[in-house]
């Protein structure tokens, strides 16, 4: 997908029907939270998603999403995780660990958006706008974190690197889970 040539959607297609979606970022961070929750049932994280994500599914109860039928749910399931991809069809390469973690790094994420002009308290992005912004930040803690958190996770850390993790503190160099719905590939998808 090029995004030049296409807008980011405000809606999916499945079953032949058009379906519109909540696409600001609130909604899909949630999603996310949700699949790090290892109490819930994956059923209970579907309908979590799909719930969050369509807007025509908010408008029943939460628990009526649990009785659509099973190949419609998956079919939404699937576009659902096309949209958190940001469109991006590419398989990610296996084992490969995430540098950031939404719950986590929250504020350092807020504070760089601020460096940037955007106050997240007042913004709701769209997804893959939010997204985007990550490409574009200004040098900040959160993007040292992030480079360190990679440097970390290829065993490539310098002397000097580990000495600044350290100083920095492993508890927030490290990243406390290891489930990031855009980082692995759930088994409910498949």
């Amino acid at each position: 997908m090029n995004r030049l040539l296409q807008a980011a959607p405000d809606a999916l297609e499945a079953a032949g029907a058009r379906y519109k979606i909540n696409p600001g970022y609130r909604a899909v961070l949630q999603v996310l939270a949700a699949f790090k929750d290892k109490e819930l049932a994956e059923e209970d994280k579907v309908d979590i998603l799909l719930y969050n994500l369509f807007l025509d599914l908010q408008k029943t109860p939460v628990a009526s999403v649990a009785y659509l039928p099973q190949a419609f749910k998956m079919e939404l399931a699937q576009k659902a995780h096309w949209f958190l991809k940001c469109g991006d069809d590419k398989e990610k390469a296996l084992g490969e660990k995430p540098v950031l973690d939404f719950q986590q790094d929250a504020q350092h994420i807020y504070n760089a958006f601020l460096k940037k002009g955007i106050n997240l308290d007042y913004e709701d992005l769209h997804w893959w706008h939010f997204m985007g912004h990550f490409s574009e930040l200004p040098e900040c803690f959160l993007t040292r974190l992030m480079y360190l958190r990679g440097q970390n996770n290829r065993g490539k850390l310098t002397k000097e690197e580990k000495q600044e993790c350290s100083r920095i503190g492993w508890d927030i160099v490290l990243i406390n889970s290891n489930l990031d719905l855009l980082e692995a590939e759930p088994e409910w998808l498949f």
